[in-house]
């Protein structure tokens, strides 16, 4: 089915429910709706630190230590 037709079969469900229900129903809505939220802002991020070049220093950088190296040992 649909995105249409799906919420047109919830909200036909919804509208034979008590209020108190429907209330918590909406706030279910509401807190999968801050999940997907944060789920998209997460993968944003991903996103942008892998096509980001800012940290490629990291990967040119090869820098080997000694134990000349080494100040204070335990």
């Amino acid at each position: 089915m649909k995105k249409d037709g799906l919420i047109e079969e919830t909200l036909s469900t919804i509208s034979k429910l008590p209020a108190e229900k429907i209330t918590a129903i909406a706030e279910y809505a509401a807190f999968l709706l801050s999940k997907y939220e944060e789920e998209q802002m997460q993968k944003g991020i991903e996103s942008l630190m892998e096509n980001s070049s800012s940290l490629d220093f990291l990967k040119e950088d090869k820098v080997s230590y000694t134990l000349k190296d080494i100040k204070e040992k335990y």
